[in-house]
């Protein structure tokens, strides 16, 4: 893993709290203002690439591979009926599921990648990927197969050094753009091109856990705050 910068400064204890802060700003601007773009929509972009970081940092770090992967799955399937419920107004709805599926296919890939990669069997690293990436476009999961992707390229990039490393952290926070918009290539302006700013934070990770809290409460906030803002949003109505 590549050694962090004097200037780091971040833990990982805050770059969650950087992420599940703007996503719950994302979120709420979506549950009481409808899917459309807003300050509020760009300023939630920044959270995937940390979310995906904080996965590939995890799968290296992780003392115990299986159960991590087993735990973002319980939690992938704990939070469905939530999702439906809080975007979509129904208790189950199968068009999209929510991001837990993504964040442990993406898992599952670092996994393989790396496991491929130290048997000099390369080639199978990026089918692998490409397979798990997929299969989460076809499950329809948040972010889908670009969602996949990025969460491999920050684990390949963490690894990097000098300043390959933070240039790779700012092109996998962009490859999130395609997800909502494959034209913006062509010159279109999609709102999910705020998601470089993730690439900040990251950038000033430590490498330290930082403040100590259950692991469960960071697991527990995403169905929680879907149901709390999908409720207040009722009882505004």
């Amino acid at each position: 893993m590549a050694a962090k910068s004097k200037f780091s400064f971040i833990s990982s204890s805050w770059l969650k709290i950087i992420a599940i802060t703007v996503m719950v700003i994302d979120h709420a601007a979506v549950i009481f203002l409808g899917d459309e773009p807003s300050v509020f929509r760009k300023i939630g972009r920044i959270a995937f690439p940390i979310f995906a970081f904080m996965i590939a940092e995890g799968a290296r770090r992780s003392k115990n591979k299986l159960k991590y992967a087993l735990r973002l799955l319980a939690f992938a399937f704990i939070s469905e009926v939530p999702f439906d419920w809080g975007f979509y107004g129904e208790f189950l709805e199968f068009s999209h599921q929510n991001v837990y599926f993504t964040l442990f296919l993406g898992l599952v890939s670092v996994y393989l990648f790396d496991f491929f990669k130290k048997r000099g069997l390369g080639f199978l690293s990026f089918i692998s990927t490409a397979a798990l990436g997929t299969a989460a476009m076809y499950l329809s999961t948040d972010y889908g197969f670009m969602g996949v992707a990025v969460i491999t390229l920050m684990a390949v990039f963490n690894d990097a050094k000098g300043a390959s490393r933070y240039i790779g952290f700012v092109l996998s926070s962009l490859l999130t753009v395609f997800v909502v918009d494959p034209t913006v290539i062509l010159g279109y302006v999609s709102s999910q091109v705020y998601a470089v700013f993730a690439a900040v934070p990251i950038s000033l990770y430590n490498g330290k856990r930082g403040f100590k809290m259950n692991k469960y409460i960071f697991y527990v906030f995403y169905p929680a705050h879907i149901v709390i803002l999908a409720l207040i949003a009722k009882i505004m109505v």
